[in-house]
């Protein structure tokens, strides 16, 4: 067999289904010719991406954009159905319209209007007491906004997002294996060596591949496989999340006046929590509540009768028709990977970093890990970058990860504000459970449980005051009402962070919340709308509408150095490698010139940080490399082929 066709012959004779009838011997035979197609070692794609959630799908549909096969597997049989990011941020709707424009038309379409979830609350329950409410979108036009990026934020729950990037893969041709579970991964001098196993078929299979990512969660398999530790804060919170289907609730706010929103931070005796308002169209929400194992369970504490229990108190309405569809376990804290990288294995998304939910980092950080990877991954593979390209990888989002990690700490502690204001204390929660886990009452488990439980519930019994009638409950109201209205409230538009991070050595952020358009090394090129110059015959400058637009454009990763027309003519041409492209810009009223490449025009130029500039190197992700004038520009050729990273 081998001597025939080799490989092929043993993947055919690896396929065949053996009747139950064949003889022993001839099952055995094949048997034994399956486990030797498993050991072999096939050639798998040049990427293996572990994990087929946001993060794993967005990294193979960018790599099969420009051209590079990517394998996605998951140990799961299917994608989970149990909502947990909900936010996309901007620059995120910006990877997504790297990937194709279909993907942002297809989440617009299928998310809730902005109108029913641009407001946080503060209340008793949803129908209770309210203390305050506000919006973030408030002062702002959707013309401001615009100016921001071609994007826009957007708020769908995690399952139907990875249902439009399944979609969109699958029709990509990228090979997703639900049910594929990696046992083991080594790095060998020209790659990595997987292990796995398909859980339908019991078949286990050795496979050699270029470059594996982890994208396969916080509990990633990969990064316990390379050995990467993760750092930062051991305190673990335990969180419980209730997801409940319970229609006709915003029809009923609106006859209240009381205003929909996405987060309802409720506060009474029974449940302090929140509920995320998913989609109110579609009755659609979770309950996230803290819970103290081993004080609490979910076999006595949260059964299905008990999770109704609460969803209800929750709501605030007995009338509500409230179904449970699913109740899920999980950890909050803040930890980022000492590395995102080990030879060639490679993290990314929770499987590198992980953060509270405050400020919706978690997704969307992981999706711009991706974003990160995949050019350059792609830019190997084709033989267009130096390997070294890759070493860039870790340090700059690990940066980032650390940042965003920061921030989300510093987001959680200002719930935990309002939370003290109202006179509730997550670290007095803390240390009772610290106190009933410790000598004399851990020797006697039911007795420890009885007294958290009793502590624990004591704690809120004053929250029952809230609202106007009691004395104790208004002063408690306005106390909070009074931070929240200070600027004090959760955030949920940090456009700082999201459009103005930079990957500068040391480079920091003075506001999260506020956007300030630069272009320097390692910022984001700023959004101008764009369109080719008159007379201009480069077909594919027509569908770029934006700046951002320039760089993703074309099906292979590609640096664009953006010059005026008098620095055109001193490009180095050595430096015009098959992976770079020069375009002149110019301004709304700039008379015409010569041109040396393709043209566009800027508008809006005039004032912008790209008008400081006679000549701006962009990354393929769409990060500024270099910028200089004209005279530099000739001048800096060493400097800018390195910095172009050709093989």
């Amino acid at each position: 067999l081998c001597s025939v066709r080799g490989k092929e012959c043993w993947r055919a004779m690896a396929s065949l289904r053996v009747p139950p009838r064949v003889p022993m011997l001839t099952r055995s035979i094949m048997a034994a010719v399956r486990s030797a197609s498993a050991s072999h070692g096939e050639a798998a794609a040049p990427v293996v991406i572990a994990g087929a959630g946001p993060v794993g799908l967005s990294l193979a549909l960018l790599l099969n954009k420009m051209g590079v096969r990517a394998t996605v597997i998951d140990k799961s049989p299917k994608n989970s159905e149990h909502p947990r990011a909900h936010f996309i941020n901007t620059r995120t709707m910006e990877v997504m319209r790297a990937i194709d424009a279909t993907i942002p038309e297809a989440v617009y379409a299928r998310a809730p209007p902005q109108h029913t979830w641009q407001r946080f609350a503060y209340c008793s329950s949803m129908f209770g007491a309210q203390i305050c409410s506000y919006d973030h979108f408030a002062g702002q036009t959707a013309e401001q906004r615009a100016q921001l990026s071609p994007e826009q934020v957007v708020h769908l729950a995690q399952p139907s997002f990875e249902n439009i990037l399944l979609k969109t893969a699958r029709e990509r041709g990228v090979d997703v294996r639900f049910g594929c579970e990696l046992e083991s991964c080594t790095n060998v001098s020209n790659g990595v060596r997987l292990g796995l196993i398909d859980h339908v078929s019991g078949r286990r299979e050795t496979l050699m591949t270029r470059y594996l990512v982890g994208a396969d969660g916080a509990s990633s398999t990969v990064r316990s496989k390379a050995n990467i530790h993760m750092l930062g804060d051991e305190k673990t919170h335990h969180f419980m999340g209730i997801h409940f289907h319970c229609h006709g609730l915003l029809p009923i706010l609106q006859q209240r006046r009381i205003q929909p929103g996405m987060l309802f931070f409720v506060f009474n005796p029974n449940v302090m929590g929140v509920v995320v308002a998913l989609d109110m169209r579609e009755g659609n929400y979770v309950l996230q509540l803290p819970y103290f194992p081993p004080f609490q369970t979910v076999q006595d504490d949260f059964q299905h009768s008990q999770a109704l229990r609460l969803a209800r108190l929750a709501v605030g309405l007995p009338s509500a028709a409230i179904s449970i569809k699913d109740i899920r376990a999980w950890r909050m804290t803040a930890r980022v990977a000492e590395s995102y990288r080990s030879g060639n294995i490679f993290l990314a998304g929770d499987a590198s970093h992980y953060f509270p939910p405050s400020g919706a980092f978690g997704m969307n950080t992981g999706i711009q890990d991706a974003h990160g990877l995949a050019w350059r991954l792609a830019g190997v593979v084709r033989g267009d970058l130096a390997p070294a390209v890759l070493d860039e990888y870790s340090p700059e989002r690990r940066k980032i990860g650390q940042d965003n990690a920061a921030l989300s700490m510093r987001n959680l502690n200002s719930v935990i504000a309002v939370m003290r204001r109202l006179g509730t204390d997550p670290d007095k929660a803390d240390l009772l459970h610290k106190t009933c886990s410790a000598p004399p009452l851990n020797l006697m488990p039911s007795v420890a449980a009885r007294a958290f439980k009793t502590g624990f519930n004591a704690g809120r019994l004053h929250l029952s005051t809230l609202g106007d009638t009691h004395p104790l409950g208004r002063a408690l109201v306005q106390r909070a009402r009074s931070f929240i209205e200070a600027g004090n409230g959760l955030g949920l538009l940090f456009d700082g962070q999201d459009l103005g991070f930079s990957y500068a050595p040391g480079a920091t952020l003075s506001d999260p919340m506020t956007y300030h358009p630069v272009v320097a090394p390692g910022a984001r090129l700023p959004h101008h709308k764009i369109r080719p110059a008159a007379g201009e015959t480069a077909a594919w400058l027509a569908v770029c509408r934006s700046t951002i637009d320039l760089c993703t454009v074309h099906a292979r990763p590609v640096y664009t150095l953006l010059v005026t027309p008098a620095a055109a003519k001193n490009i180095p041409q050595d430096l015009l490698l098959p992976h770079v492209q020069a375009v002149e810009f110019v301004g709304q009223a700039a008379p015409d010139a010569p041109r040396h490449y393709a043209r566009i025009v800027v508008d809006d130029l005039d004032g912008s940080p790209l008008a400081v500039h006679d000549a701006v190197l962009v990354r393929p992700d769409g990060h500024v490399a270099w910028c200089g004038t004209a005279a530099t520009l000739a001048a800096s050729k060493d400097t800018l082929r390195n910095l172009l990273h050709p093989c």
